[in-house]
């Protein structure tokens, strides 16, 4: 029966609904450079902002990235795609 379950589980590998939200506020945020270049702590705000808990900001960031929506620089510096 688990058989059947994972041969019609799929992975979808697209960003969802709500990491693109996140992606649209921090695209429309004047806080970023001519280099597509904004700082984390702008970015901790801003998913503070949308009830995104704190211990978890570190794990949406890497789902961003894997996604390709951004690209951590740096501890400091994020860079948005």
């Amino acid at each position: 029966m688990l058989d059947n379950i994972k041969e019609k589980l799929i992975i979808n590998s697209e960003p969802g609904t709500f990491h693109n939200y996140i992606y649209e506020k921090l695209k429309a945020n004047q806080l970023i450079s001519s280099e597509n270049i904004i700082k984390r702590k702008e970015i901790v705000v801003i998913l503070y902002r949308q009830n995104i808990p704190k211990n978890c900001h570190n794990k949406f960031l890497k789902e961003m990235q894997k996604y390709g929506l951004i690209k951590l620089k740096n501890k400091q510096n994020i860079e948005i795609l």
